[in-house]
């Protein structure tokens, strides 16, 4: 995996940006060696899990990074959150519009308390619009570009794509801008 901005809290980049590569293969071997640590295929959704019960897509999409719960609607969580981001570099969320309103993450009050952070919101449906305030996940992304009427059978209903294409372009785009964004604060744009 390589890495931007050198090593986390060193120099004026203090995050670090994972780039997804063939090493993933090598982390599903370290992880879960033959007849090791492979646990049986459990939960609802058949995923193969290891000995704890973790299951190994999320180790492998989770890996060097570090998880943090809190609860940004209480005054703990938000300050918690408060200083995570005063230390980051990108800020990558999900959320709806009412969301961030409600968590004081709207671009401009994210601009005015941390001027350097990168903020991506990866919404389905954008937080301007008629339709900015509904939940949305990258299969009703897919729907709602016409995707699904593309992939099902010809005298069939719409179907799905195998992979998550939706959450893939979503994320591509989102990787995108925030590199856009950490160039044109190195550059002082």
């Amino acid at each position: 995996a390589g890495r931007l901005g050198g090593q986390p809290g060193r120099g004026r980049h203090r995050g670090v940006l994972q780039q997804p590569g063939p090493g993933a293969v090598g982390v599903l071997g370290r992880r879960a060696p033959p007849g090791e640590g492979q646990g049986p295929v459990g939960g609802e959704d058949g995923q193969l899990v290891d000995d704890r019960g973790v299951a190994l897509q999320w180790q492998i999409l989770n890996r060097n990074k570090h998880c943090v719960t809190l609860d940004a609607a209480t005054a703990a969580g938000a300050a918690v959150l408060e200083r995570l981001l005063a230390r980051a570099d990108v800020l990558v969320t999900n959320l709806s519009a009412a969301r961030l309103r409600r968590w004081r993450l709207t671009p401009a009050e994210l601009a005015e308390r941390f001027p350097s952070l990168v903020a991506i919101n990866l919404t389905t449906y954008g937080i301007e619009g008629p339709w900015a305030e509904r939940p949305g996940s990258g299969t009703l992304a897919e729907a709602a570009a016409g995707l699904a009427g593309l992939t099902g059978e010809a005298d069939g209903p719409p179907g799905l794509a195998p992979v998550g294409l939706g959450d893939h372009l979503g994320a591509l785009h989102g990787i995108i801008a925030a590199l856009v964004g950490l160039l044109e604060r190195t550059a002082g744009a």
